[in-house]
């Protein structure tokens, strides 16, 4: 990995989204180094020390990883830590890929005209529903992209027509994972004859790098866990987030698919503010 290729990762992680997961990794690799000193400085130290000294090592430890890039015969350039170090940054350039290309939505409702009155949604009619949300998602997703349903993609049940959904899920760009919502009522082979990838009741998703997610429709699911992150549907516009849930449905993201970026930004900056 060249000193160039180290300097655009870095740029990248200093998104709010990515910098502070990348920080865990490099205090792993560096902690006989940047770290170490950050640490003594902060231990006794008061709330802007320990800052201070938390700035201090993000700095070293960049430098310590271009510095290593660029000078093999530095004394980390050992076999097994610089291995190590490229492992880590393709670790993370992988994830910061995946999380600009991973998708999320869920309770769109798709024939059901009467969700336009309960929940205020801005289309006159269920067609104009269904043009401007296949627009939607296609201008965010790309077809290379990975899209999670997480529930409640239409009403319709096994004695209707299907071919409107069919339709749409044939225009809607990536690679769609459907997790089974409470309005879901088809068969699971059903929705994979329809586009759908695969189909869940609920799912883990690991990152190479970063927190498992939970995903599940309902978010009373999350009381399984209260201390992971949680991405669910189901409650519309009840809340964007709360607690240990991200609530992924259009309602509260403007009628658009939200990227796992946003979905981590949101979820820190809740915290953040508590």
């Amino acid at each position: 990995m060249t000193r160039s290729q180290l300097s655009s990762v870095r740029n990248d992680l200093l998104r709010p989204a990515q910098y502070e997961l990348a920080l865990s990794l490099l205090h792993t690799l560096l902690q006989d180094e940047a770290a170490a000193y950050a640490e003594v400085v902060a231990a006794e130290g008061t709330d802007d020390e320990k800052a201070l000294a938390k700035r201090a090592f993000r700095t070293a430890a960049w430098e310590l990883l271009d510095t290593m890039a660029g000078d093999p015969t530095h004394k980390l350039f050992s076999d097994e830590p610089y291995a190590k170090a490229v492992r880590l940054f393709n670790q993370i350039q992988k994830t910061v890929r995946q999380q600009d290309h991973t998708w999320f939505t869920a309770d769109l409702h798709l024939d059901h005209a009467n969700i336009i009155g309960y929940e205020r949604r801005p289309f006159k009619d269920v067609q104009d529903m269904y043009r401007k949300l296949l627009y939607n998602w296609n201008s965010l997703v790309a077809p290379e992209d990975t899209i999670y349903v997480v529930g409640d993609l239409s009403l319709r049940g096994p004695q209707d027509n299907l071919g409107p959904i069919k339709r749409f899920l044939a225009k809607a760009n990536g690679v769609k994972h459907l997790i089974l919502g409470n309005h879901d009522r088809l068969r699971p082979q059903t929705y994979i004859n329809l586009g759908f990838t695969s189909v869940h009741t609920a799912l883990e998703l690991h990152l190479p790098w970063g927190p498992t997610i939970y995903v599940a429709h309902d978010p009373a699911c999350s009381r399984v866990k209260r201390d992971s992150l949680w991405l669910c549907g189901h409650v519309h516009s009840l809340f964007k987030v709360q607690d240990n849930v991200v609530n992924v449905g259009i309602d509260v993201w403007g009628y658009n698919p939200v990227s796992l970026g946003a979905v981590f930004a949101h979820w820190r900056n809740y915290h953040a503010d508590k």
